[in-house]
């Protein structure tokens, strides 16, 4: 597999603020060597796809390149798919002066494949309060079941429903299992069962995840924040 990554700088949005700075002739070099590289990497493409190989092209999902007619070309081929994702959820990771960080950058990517297109399409799951379902299937227990490695921690939990894997039949909805009783969590079956349990719990997000890193003034005071709550008076 062919994997590159575009020069992003020529096309990036930020880039355009400084258009008006530079004289047009060093704009033009500058934006006919991003062109020819991209023209490169087309090349490429198509040689792998002739030769049913895959590849994957990777570049910020708002720069210009995607708009270039040898993108668009690529893009009319029917094998060829574009889909998006969040960097963060590929290890992307920022170092300011406070702290490191997963960083969420929407980013484009291009392939040949069916299979990388749906690995490379992840986005930012760090939504802190966001309610989400965990399910565990056991088969001849006695009684009702709690969470197990892998799932949510006992303290996310706001409800738990309990059915029968085989009729679906609701067994028992704690709908508040914080203030359940013992008896209730724990409660035993007259004979061995087959069960689903769904566990509704609230996602607790990241301390330090954020989307992008804090520059300026809002660093600044994080910074004075940091100073003096570690002062001792």
């Amino acid at each position: 597999m062919c994997w590159v990554v575009h020069h992003a700088a020529p096309h990036s949005v930020l880039q355009n603020f400084n258009y008006d700075r530079m004289d047009a002739e060093q704009l033009a070099e500058k934006l006919e060597e991003a062109k020819g590289h991209l023209e490169v990497c087309a090349d490429i493409y198509k040689l792998q796809i002739a030769r049913n190989i895959f590849f994957l092209h990777e570049h910020p999902d708002l720069v210009g390149s995607w708009k270039e007619e040898v993108t668009d070309e690529l893009l009319q081929d029917r094998r060829v798919r574009r889909v998006q994702g969040d960097m963060c959820r590929h290890g992307m990771r920022g170092q300011g002066e406070l702290a490191e960080a997963a960083v969420k950058k929407r980013t484009g990517f291009m392939t040949n494949s069916k299979q990388i297109g749906k690995a490379s399409s992840l986005f930012c799951e760090n939504r802190p309060g966001e309610l989400k379902a965990w399910k565990r299937i056991d088969f001849g227990v006695q009684h009702m079941q709690s969470v197990k490695k892998g799932g949510p921690e006992w303290k996310q939990i706001v409800r738990r429903v309990t059915m029968d894997a085989q009729t679906r039949e609701v067994l028992q909805d704690l709908k508040d299992f914080q203030s359940a009783t013992r008896s209730d969590i724990w409660q035993r079956f007259e004979e061995r069962r087959d069960v689903i349990t769904l566990f509704y719990y609230r996602e607790r997000g990241s301390k330090w995840r954020r989307h992008v890193q804090l520059v300026g003034g809002k660093e600044r005071k994080q910074r004075f924040i940091q100073k003096v709550c570690s002062t001792t008076f």
